[in-house]
């Protein structure tokens, strides 16, 4: 009897343990479900990836300034400088030609020139540094005849220097003493600058103020603001130098005992400076 009472409280057992599992199973089966998380709110719960993306959801239109220029909202002009002022340095080359019949003759006549020209650069001031060898020639003069051989008939010796003349006022006087001592080779008279530093930072300064106010007039007639420079290139300078032969003054002098002083008239020359700048547009 006993034994039949345990087997029945067993299987109450089994079968009220089971309706409790199939009880709880019910109950969260049938609790209230809300929509499911999204990546947002789970990245935001997690705290990685959120703020990420939120940046680059937001970002500006606009390309960073890390971006290459060529890629960057950007203005772009050119601007020029030029300044005049009065040369203060005459360059020119002076020397001598002689043709002998021998070697010989034409050397030595031509060291004797040139010895009376340094002499007459010595008294007029120049200093040696400003004076330096360009050109030394030694060549034979040639016979050529139709039929024959070509024939040395004589030599040429050609000696010509460069000279600095630092004061302008004595250039005339300087030049026409050169060719009463025997120089007979006076070309390529040039006028400069002996320090054009303060002139080209004018004209450079001239240069980004144009540039400048370029900028400033395309930025108002773009309805855009302007910002700071982003490039600035150097365009380079120019000083073309005017040249003048003085050949034909010297062949004057020597065909004449007397001729008049030979003139010459510096001027006004012109540094001119170049830029080239890229402004940003805000």
């Amino acid at each position: 009897m006993n034994a039949g009472n345990n087997r029945i409280r067993v299987a109450l057992g089994s079968v009220a343990a089971i309706a409790l599992l199939l009880g709880a199973f019910t109950v969260v089966w049938l609790l209230p479900r809300g929509p499911e998380t999204g990546s947002a709110d789970v990245a935001k719960k997690s705290g990685t990836t959120s703020t990420v993306e939120t940046r680059s959801q937001n970002a500006p239109a606009s390309a960073p300034s890390s971006a290459p220029i060529s890629e960057q909202a950007h203005i772009s002009v050119q601007g020029t400088g030029t300044i005049s002022a009065k040369p203060d340095l005459v360059n020119l080359q002076v020397g001598v030609q002689i043709q002998k019949d021998t070697l010989e003759d034409a050397q030595s006549e031509a060291a004797t020139k040139m010895d009376a020209a340094m002499n007459q650069l010595k008294a007029g001031g120049i200093e040696d540094k400003d004076i330096s060898t360009s050109q030394f020639n030694v060549e034979p003069v040639m016979d050529y005849q139709q039929n024959a051989p070509p024939r040395v008939t004589g030599f040429r010796v050609t000696n010509i220097l460069n000279v600095k003349i630092r004061d302008i006022a004595k250039a005339s006087k300087l030049i026409d003493s050169l060719v009463g001592s025997g120089a007979n080779t006076i070309y390529g008279l040039s006028f400069g600058f002996a320090d054009p530093s303060a002139l080209m930072r004018q004209a450079r300064e001239q240069a980004m103020k144009d540039a400048q106010d370029k900028a400033d007039q395309l930025a108002k007639l773009g309805n855009v603001g302007l910002g700071a420079p982003i490039m600035i290139q150097d365009g380079g300078s120019n000083t073309p130098p005017p040249v003048m032969q003085a050949t034909a003054a010297m062949d004057s002098a020597a065909g004449r005992g007397i001729a008049p002083p030979t003139a010459i008239n510096p001027g006004q020359q012109e540094i001119r400076v170049d830029v080239s700048v890229l402004y940003a547009i805000k």
